[in-house]
């Protein structure tokens, strides 16, 4: 059954009498010249209604004014590869519209193209993705507002063509990695984007600005800020020179929109240092760990609060003992590693292993070395991505070869209190030394938490 209860009643304020008293004056006065013959001011009526409509024709002209900006700054910030929602660092700028006296002017209100080539395993990827962002960020803040044209480059993605190791890394990223997801893969292979390309390299070999790209190139790819923003000076110098060449100006006359894709420029080498002490916090956001949607097939397992990770990447497996030497490859051996690198830990401390060559002989053999001193167990049955879940998580201390990006990033994004990343002083080793591990690093997160010890070769 439907009860009903008596309708509540409130007591009378104050000003709701004195409004009920005005009204009954109101209509007091208003019968009274009725009666007296005077009919109502139906001026005042009229003027009274005009003033509503033109009061709410302003509202909504505003409203619809404001409408259109915002979809203008919605358009502008579609330059990234990644949409401006999950973006941590998006910038808002103002859709502006620039001539030139050339002939071939253009209505471009920014420019260029970075070519992120990713190749391999999930380090890899990761370390392209991180250059091309940080490359990006660091064009977008030195922007001026009073800037006409601005570098804001676009993110192409190329990836392996006869080689398929690339897609498991891809599967692994866009699934486990929530800002990620909108990475198009295939965004440096789209007909438009190769037909584009072709004519830059057309452009190269019969003008004579080869040498100056290529030094842009260089600068771009520099160790330090000030040489990647001398680098961005000469990509906004390439791009001048690129409005007065035929084989880009009919692709320029044909681009109706703000941006232009000229010059391209193709991210190759190591990851720069200078850009992830720099947008340490930034890399950070843009790396989120998905544990929510991930589920299992990208956390399967998480360390103890108080063991020791040690990954263990074992680039003898696939590399000469000439190869690692040359190219600086090598790693601690066992016992080294229980004295050198392990040697401040107390006896008893829990370790745990990761590695993908669990089955391997050698993994055998450092297991051994640390059991004699530590509780050791090897981390078995996970995939990398799994692997670099569990580094991520690591509290009390992270160590791993340097030279393995995998570790590295896993340091940089992860939560240990100390991070080990090491390296051997062999003939091929010297100029990542210099550039990496001597690297005066100013984030003060990182001087806290990360390490990098130097060891003699083996």
């Amino acid at each position: 059954s439907i009860h009903s209860s008596p309708p509540q009643t409130f007591p009378i304020t104050r000003s709701q009498r004195f409004q009920h008293h005005e009204s009954k004056v109101e209509r007091r006065n208003f019968h009274s010249r009725r009666k007296n013959g005077h009919p109502p001011d139906r001026m005042k009526t009229v003027q009274g209604f005009f003033i509503v409509v033109l009061g709410w024709s302003l509202v909504l002209l505003i409203s619809s004014h404001s409408l259109i900006l915002s979809e203008q700054k919605q358009e502008v910030r579609k330059g990234s590869v990644i949409g401006e929602k999950n973006d941590p660092k998006s910038l808002p700028q103002e859709r502006v519209t620039t001539s030139n006296s050339s002939s071939t002017a253009q209505h471009h209100n920014t420019f260029g193209a970075l070519i992120i080539q990713v190749r391999g395993e999930m380090g890899n990827h990761l370390q392209k993705i991180a250059h091309g962002y940080g490359l990006l960020w660091y064009a977008l803040e030195l922007q001026h507002p009073d800037d006409v044209i601005s570098l804001h480059p676009t993110l192409k993605i190329q990836h392996a063509i006869h080689k398929n190791k690339w897609r498991k890394a891809q599967a692994d990223v866009q699934q486990c990695f929530v800002n990620l997801r909108q990475l198009d893969y295939e965004s440096g292979h789209q007909s438009a984007f190769l037909r584009q390309k072709r004519k830059q390299e057309q452009w190269l070999k019969q003008s004579n600005v080869k040498g100056q790209y290529q030094q842009m190139i260089d600068h771009i790819r520099g160790e330090g800020l000030s040489q990647i923003q001398q680098g961005m000076n000469e990509w906004k110098q390439l791009w001048q020179l690129s409005l007065t060449a035929s084989s880009l100006s009919s692709i320029n006359r044909n681009d109706t929109a703000s941006h232009s894709p000229f010059p391209m420029v193709a991210l190759g080498g190591p990851m720069r240092n200078a850009l992830v002490d720099h947008f340490y916090h930034e890399y950070r956001s843009l790396f989120a760990w998905d544990l929510e949607q991930g589920g299992e097939e990208c956390c399967k397992q998480v360390p103890d609060p108080d063991e020791v990770v040690f990954h263990f990447r074992n680039f003898a497996k696939e590399l000469t003992v000439e190869e690692q030497t040359s190219r600086g490859f090598e790693e601690l051996d066992p016992q080294r590693t229980v004295e050198q690198l392990l040697g401040h830990l107390s006896q008893g401390q829990k370790i745990a292993i990761t590695t993908r060559f669990a089955n391997d002989p050698i993994v055998k053999s450092y297991v051994d070395a640390m059991s004699k001193r530590f509780q050791v167990r090897l981390v078995t049955d996970q995939t990398g991505v799994q692997d670099f879940c569990f580094l991520l998580h690591a509290q009390q201390e992270l160590i791993g070869v340097a030279k393995s990006t995998y570790a590295r990033w896993a340091a940089y994004l992860g939560s240990a209190e100390k991070v080990q990343l090491y390296s051997l002083n062999n003939t091929g080793s010297q100029d990542f030394i210099h550039n990496v591990m001597e690297y005066p690093w100013g984030h003060p997160e990182i001087v806290r938490r990360i390490q990098w010890p130097v060891f003699a070769s083996n």
